[in-house]
This record gives C-alpha cells, structure tokens and sequence, in this order.
C-alpha cells in the first residue's frame, strides 16, 4: 500500500472519520492515481477504492496499485461515484466522511443531505507540505531543468523581442526538454510594467536598459518549479540597481530565517524589515513566499505576515521578495529553499544578480 495512503488512514482513525473522498487532481497526483474527471479516490480507514467512468476503466485496472477498481457510469449499477459512496456508507454503516472543500455545491448539498460532512484540506495540505526523499528529488529535477531552459531563453532575447516571444520560447524550450506544462500563466514584466508584481505578456518591446522580470516554472513528473530572476539589455538605471540590492539582501535575510521552528509569519518579517528599513516598506505588496510542490497556488506552507505555521523539516517553499516602484519599474528575486535537518538549503542555483545580455 501506498504510505501516503497509510498515513491518511492512520489519520482517519485518529479523527473517527469513516471515509475520505479525494476529486482535486494535486491530492491524485500525491497519492499516485489516475488524475482524470472522471477518476475520484475514496478512502476508508481499512480500504482504497479507485471510481472510474467507463473512459479510464482499463487503464485504471492497469494502474490500480492495490486499490479496488470500481466502475461508475451510466451503464453501470451505479450511475456515478457519489451514489456509491453513500451506498457503500450506510450498508457499512457509517456515517462521517471527510472531502475536500473544493467539491462543487450541488455535490455537497447531496452528500450533507445522506452522511454527516466534514472538510479536510488542512490535513491533507499539511500532509503534502513535509516531502519525502523522492518528492524532494522531484522538485529538485524539475528545478534543474527550468534553469536551462531559462539560460536557453535569456541568450535568445534582444531588443525589440515582445513579452509574447519571451514567454513562448519559455513554454516552447519546456515542452521540449519533457515538461509537462507550466506551473503557472509566465509572468514577464518589461521596463516600468515589472512593477505590477504578475503581469502577463501584452505586446510589450524589450527595450535596451529596461529590466525585464521573468517569472516561470514548469511541470516536471508531477512536481513544480518556481524562479523569478531579473535580466536587461545593456546597463539597468541607477534605481533599478539600488532596488534589486535591496531584494537580494532581502532574498538572503528570508532564505537565512527559515529554519525549523520558525514561524512562517517570522521568515516574511525578517525579508520584510531589510525592505522597510531601506524605506520601500510600501512596495512589498505580497507575503514573501508559498509551499512548492504538485500544485504552487495552493501548497503550504504560506510564507506571509499572518500565517503562524511552524516551518518543519522536509517543507520546501519559495522566496521571493519584491519592491515594485509605479512609473519605475519592479524588482523580485525568489528562489526555491528546502528546510534540511532544521536549516535552510538552497535548491535554486542561477545567479540573483542582474543578468545583464548584450545588444544584438
């Protein structure tokens, strides 16, 4: 049995919880299923059933690593996986399951009407937020290769290059090296719009001495990357220069304070005071980091100045601090930073200074 499952039926019995229902395509990736529609998960404290529609039937009975296959459509008993799930609760009489909140209302409506309800997006985020070896490596490669294809990118940009064209290349150079996608829409901010902290392509001109943010990160076996690095053609003005200093030195005062222990709310104040005593307090407009994994927008930890989560060992998550100055132009550097037996390790290893490309 999967040991990822192991410990969700270890946490359902914990809880008195009586079944878990999984449909979020991150929570199929982590538990290493099939992530289609038509695919849900649900686990008892004893047993794992695999739902599939007549689409992934075959290929579910070939991927169905120890968990029961079960067929649900409308050629089957079963028109779908919830009326199975109600079914197989009550001839076992039981009466709580656990789902996760992104079920849609009619689906909810229909289950609190039949079982008592209950959500578990908290333990089941925790639970992903603590990566094992393997998960690590993972990040680790997917990393590893965005940084090429990165160094790829920026030796092809030049003046006149719109934002459309940096981003394409990005997605293009990804694909081709075995990525699965992007982790994220890019971001690419040139000249005074990288100061709107995520911006999309719009048509903008790579212009000599305009800095130009790139934002990226691409899907690789399952798992993300995220990087954000500065790069211009020709000298960047003085002020740029003066900003990015204060990021970076803000990026290693971040990076320094996560160790175990340490409250996320600490790590962001302890980049946030470096920004604030240099007096662009007003311009780090966001928390300073996020949890990195299966899925960037929503894994813990949130490195930000509420959240009072502990960091722990085995959580990896990004740095990214930020000034953004209206009509100038912004500044980010974030890296990827595991917690190692109690300390920070960098896992992003491109250069945080400005990248500067010649003109061609």
């Amino acid at each position: 049995m999967n040991d990822k499952i192991e410990k969700i039926q270890t946490q359902l019995k914990k809880d008195g919880k009586d079944g878990l229902l999984i449909e979020t395509k991150a929570m199929k990736k982590y538990l290493q299923t099939l992530t289609g529609s038509g695919c849900k998960l649900f686990v008892t404290q004893t047993e794992v059933f695999l739902l599939v529609d007549g689409r992934y039937y075959e290929q579910a009975k070939q991927k169905k690593d120890n968990m029961l296959v079960v067929l649900v459509n409308r050629e089957a008993i079963y028109p779908n996986a919830y009326e199975w799930i109600i079914d197989f609760m009550k001839s076992h009489k039981m009466s709580e399951l656990a789902i996760e909140s992104s079920i849609d209302l009619k689906t909810f409506l229909y289950l609190k009407q039949q079982v008592k309800i209950s959500f578990y997006d908290d333990l089941l985020l925790y639970l992903r937020s603590k990566k094992d070896a393997h998960e690590i490596q993972k990040i680790e490669s997917a990393i590893h290769l965005s940084e090429q294809i990165y160094y790829q990118v920026i030796s092809e940009i030049k003046v006149g290059m719109t934002d459309y064209e940096i981003s394409a290349k990005l997605q293009y150079y990804a694909i081709s090296a075995g990525a699965a996608g992007m982790s994220f829409d890019t971001i690419i901010g040139i000249g005074e719009k990288s100061a709107y902290p995520h911006v999309r392509p719009s048509g903008s001109y790579v212009q000599k001495n305009e800095p130009i943010m790139i934002d990226f990160g691409i899907i690789y076996d399952d798992y993300q990357s995220d990087m954000t690095r500065i790069v211009c053609v020709g000298e960047p003005k003085k002020q740029i220069r003066e900003i990015h200093q204060v990021v970076v030195q803000a990026n290693e005062a971040g990076i320094a304070s996560m160790k175990a222990g340490v409250l996320a709310k600490e790590a962001d104040l302890a980049a946030r005071k470096v920004i604030e005593e240099a007096g662009y307090g007003p311009y780090f407009t966001h928390g300073l980091g996020h949890g990195i994994g299966l899925d960037n927008s929503n894994e813990l930890p949130k490195i930000n100045q509420v959240c009072e989560m502990a960091l722990e060992d085995g959580m990896v998550m990004s740095c990214e601090p930020g000034i953004y100055i209206p009509s100038v132009g912004g500044i980010r550097i974030e890296d990827v930073v595991l917690i190692d037996h109690g300390k920070p390790r960098i896992l992003t290893s491109v250069d945080k200074e400005i990248k500067i490309l010649e003109e061609k």
